[in-house]
């Protein structure tokens, strides 16, 4: 009998619990989740920072869309009046609105639906008699929006727009 357990030494076999069935301990299942708990927190806290910026980049691609729906659309309606809606970008089209301008504030929705998935902050929108400016926040750059308007001005700026119909860097 003492021979038999000298040969099996159970439980001090490698890959051997001491049930003498192989496999791994709960104490080694433990520790290896934990680590891969660890490596996947490191994991998260580098990327916000990449998913905000990337945020960034879709709300300037949507207001660069933006501003070629409104010179295409201004050559056809004569005014910019349909993108802003009580200085808000234009959320949702006119129950009142006949073509071409139901179709203008179509395309002007349909960009408001991409860029208000991309931003927690408000979006701003100005028109006056043939000129608009719209500025989003960015996530990434701290208290700072992209802001385009009607003289072509499309850039960052940490100047808030207000009720003014032109974008402005700060000085």
């Amino acid at each position: 009998m003492i021979n038999y357990f000298k040969n099996k030494q159970i439980g001090h076999q490698k890959g051997y619990g001491l049930s003498g069935v192989a496999g791994f301990t709960l104490v080694e299942i433990l520790i290896v989740i934990s680590i891969i708990a660890t490596m996947a927190t490191f994991a998260v806290t580098r990327l916000n920072p990449l998913r905000n910026k990337a945020k960034d980049t879709s709300i300037k691609i949507s207001l660069a869309a933006l501003r070629s729906v409104a010179e295409i659309n201004y050559d056809t309606l004569g005014n910019y009046t349909y993108i802003c809606s009580n200085n808000k970008l234009l959320s949702a089209v006119s129950s009142t609105a006949t073509e071409p301008l139901k179709s203008a504030q179509a395309q002007v929705v349909d960009i408001y639906n991409k860029i208000s998935k991309q931003t927690s902050g408000d979006i701003t929108c100005n028109t006056g008699v043939g000129v608009y400016a719209v500025s989003v926040p960015l996530l990434f750059a701290d208290d700072k929006s992209f802001c385009i308007d009607s003289n072509g001005f499309s850039d960052e700026t940490s100047v808030e727009l207000g009720d003014e119909t032109e974008c402005k860097l700060a000085n």
